[in-house]
């Protein structure tokens, strides 16, 4: 947990910005966060890509916690959902058992292997909305507008659209990751 009160409130140099993304740094670092790759230097810079990164990171890490209170509701899908398997498992692995199991038990033979160029088409995404939300979004639509349909129908999870067109088509796998996970998040708390 960081302590706010170390917090350099007045920025007056760049010095300033590194000491305090070095403290966010640190404290997600502790909370789990792996960020090997992440120059404090190019966050005080306002690299777009490193303080993606470092929020996908931090979200990461909240989902993973999230997503492990509901075990009675994951067993329905992943066999070995005890808590001890799940605290096991890596978000992905969560993600792509629950959506494979998703599809299988709703009739489609299409599985997914990865959270990113497996879901470039939207048909994924498609099949859980329609599942998950009861909505009918159209499956035979064209990979644009299948990809468009998801990207309005994403604020129905209730945290507002998690996911752009451009995540969808270039296969975010940050995107598609947190949009995935709020998507099973609704439907457990849904069931």
């Amino acid at each position: 947990m960081l302590d706010v009160r170390v917090i350099t409130t007045k920025i007056g140099d760049k010095r300033d910005k590194i000491d305090n993304w070095n403290l966010c740094v640190q404290s997600a670092r502790g909370a789990g966060c792996r960020l090997h790759d992440v120059k404090v230097e190019s966050l005080a810079d306002g690299d777009p890509i490193s303080t993606q990164k470092v929020l996908f990171q931090i979200a990461k890490i909240g989902l993973e916690t999230d997503l492990k209170m509901f075990e009675e509701y994951l067993a329905e899908f992943i066999p070995d959902a005890d808590p001890d398997a799940l605290a096991g498992m890596s978000l992905d692995e969560i993600l792509t058992k629950w959506v494979n199991s998703l599809l299988s038990k709703n009739g489609h033979s299409r599985a997914i292997n990865n959270l990113t160029s497996d879901l470039q088409d939207s048909y994924v995404f498609i099949v859980l909305l329609n599942e998950t939300l009861g909505m009918s979004l159209d499956l035979d639509a064209n990979e644009l507008e299948r990809a468009q349909s998801v990207v309005m129908s994403s604020s129905e999870i209730g945290k507002g659209p998690v996911i752009t067109l451009q995540g969808i088509v270039d296969g975010s796998y940050w995107q598609n990751c947190i949009f995935l996970a709020s998507l099973l998040l609704t439907a457990a708390e849904m069931s």
